[in-house]
């Protein structure tokens, strides 16, 4: 992979906010392991990721996922986070539209890091 992710997630929400990843996914777990009992849960707002949860002051972030392994036990991690959110964004694309996000981007090809930020 030529884009090389730096940082952690500071917990802004912007990229969970774009929706549920299984819009009118009706498909029951043993269909679809991915959509866990959570991301079967309502949004707590429409069109809101099922996992995202919001706690506007709170010291380390307005919002949090109960999926991901920092808010809950590493063994009670959400399966859909797990196969996808732990690894996005992977490209800076991916977050132009989120101003809030503190990602950065590093260029590396053929072995070589080429500091490119995004």
């Amino acid at each position: 992979m030529p884009w090389v992710r730096s940082g952690t997630c500071c917990r802004c929400g912007e990229c969970c906010q774009d929706g549920d990843p299984f819009p009118g996914d009706t498909s029951t777990l043993e269909e679809n392991p991915r959509r866990s009992y959570k991301m079967r849960m309502p949004p707590e707002k429409e069109g809101w990721c099922p996992l995202l949860r919001s706690h506007i002051g709170d010291p380390v972030g307005d919002f949090t996922c109960i999926g991901h392994p920092g808010s809950v036990p590493l063994e009670n991690a959400d399966p859909y986070y797990m196969s996808g959110c732990n690894v996005w964004p992977d490209h800076p694309d991916q977050i132009a539209d989120k101003p809030s996000c503190t990602y950065t981007f590093t260029w590396v090809a053929d072995g070589d890091e080429e500091s490119i930020s995004s």
